[in-house]
């Protein structure tokens, strides 16, 4: 039995289990689709049968395109860095960086197939108390009228309205007023779906849409070209109290950055960092810039430049292809080089166009 090639039925249950949870926290922090994707679970599961085999025997295999992994795929990096630390938990064995790059390649081709690099649709819940015909054709109509922008999550009476969460609905669109219980954002319309209602939910999708410009988030207080810090706690709280003290984030938000980082690095190869918070509150989105005067070694390599990025958590359960479009600039070995070598204080500003928005 100890040279068996598998793990018995109980070690896999366990390893189907251990993955749901770790993408569905996954899904929690970067508004993916990652526990949803048929799939990426069933791939990481016959993968990762294999793996914990390997890892119990300390057998460590060689990945020949790591490199290209982290530097064309950070964003799937990341989240597999992620994953991994909380599989370690359950599963009670490490990975090394090499496997970590196998299970990039899986996560990254789930957000290909889930599309994760455009905008997600608000989640809509409906409370009709006028009767079942009455309530299919508002649905009906909503998902004609608000498809592209509106996912109906189904419908409640007032009684459940009050027990939904944000994992539940972003908005509650209710033909009644609803109680003071009820803590999600609600909109008040009618059985007929008039143009008034109609008028009342798209004003609604305009004030909550995030139309940021990118360039928008670079700041010069927040730009420090030549720290000198000798590791990554001393960095991480550096930079979130500069965000602190300048308004930009709460405290909550401040301590979030290492609780984070404790969860799995951040950095994504090419000498690069990118903390983010993952809770409190952002009052404005900003990215703290740092390039370092030597680099630090961070936790599998080393970093010199750290983009510390303040962008809320409903920000990102609402536009979750933030991170991608924002790695793929950093993943320019030729940008990150240049960066250091001048220290100029917009290169990484200007990378991005005037009409490139969030």
């Amino acid at each position: 039995q100890s040279g068996a090639l598998h793990i018995d039925e109980e070690e896999y249950r366990m390893l189907l289990s251990a993955l749901k949870t770790t993408l569905k926290d996954a899904d929690a922090l970067y508004g993916t689709q990652l526990a949803a994707d048929s799939v990426l679970l069933n791939g990481l599961t016959a993968h990762l049968s294999v793996v914990l085999v390997r890892l119990h025997h300390g057998m460590v295999i060689d990945n020949p395109i790591l490199k290209e992994i982290r530097s064309q795929y950070p964003y799937a990096m990341e989240i597999a860095q992620l994953a991994a630390t909380g599989l370690q938990e359950m599963l009670g064995c490490r990975f090394p960086l090499t496997e970590i790059g196998f299970l990039a390649v899986h996560i990254g081709g789930s957000l290909v197939r889930t599309g994760n690099s455009r905008k997600s649709r608000q989640k809509a819940a409906v409370v009709c108390t006028t009767g079942m015909g009455t309530s299919l054709l508002l649905l009906a109509r909503i998902s004609e009228r608000f498809g592209q922008d509106l996912d109906v999550t189904g419908t409640f009476t007032i009684r459940q309205a009050a027990g939904l969460t944000r994992e539940d609905a972003d908005v509650i669109l209710s033909t009644v007023r609803l109680p003071r219980e009820v803590t999600l954002p609600w909109l008040q319309i009618t059985p007929l779906m008039t143009d008034r209602d109609m008028a009342v939910i798209t004003d609604y999708l305009k004030k909550t849409q995030f139309v940021v410009p990118v360039q928008s988030l670079f700041h010069p207080s927040l730009y420090f070209p030549d720290l000198n810090l000798d590791s990554r706690s001393e960095i991480l709280a550096f930079l979130s109290e500069q965000l602190y003290r300048q308004g930009w984030i709460d405290k909550t938000a401040r301590e979030s950055f290492a609780k984070r980082e404790s969860l799995g690095t951040t950095e994504i190869g090419n000498m690069v960092a990118v903390p983010h918070c993952m809770e409190g509150t952002v009052r404005q989105p900003a990215v703290a810039v740092a390039i370092l005067t030597e680099p630090v070694l961070w936790e599998f390599g080393p970093v010199q430049v750290v983009c510390m990025i303040a962008v809320s958590h409903e920000f990102l359960r609402k536009e979750n292809g933030f991170f991608l479009r924002f790695y793929r600039r950093l993943a320019s070995p030729a940008l990150i080089r240049t960066m250091i070598q001048t220290r100029h204080p917009d290169l990484l500003k200007d990378a991005f166009d005037k009409e490139d928005t969030l």
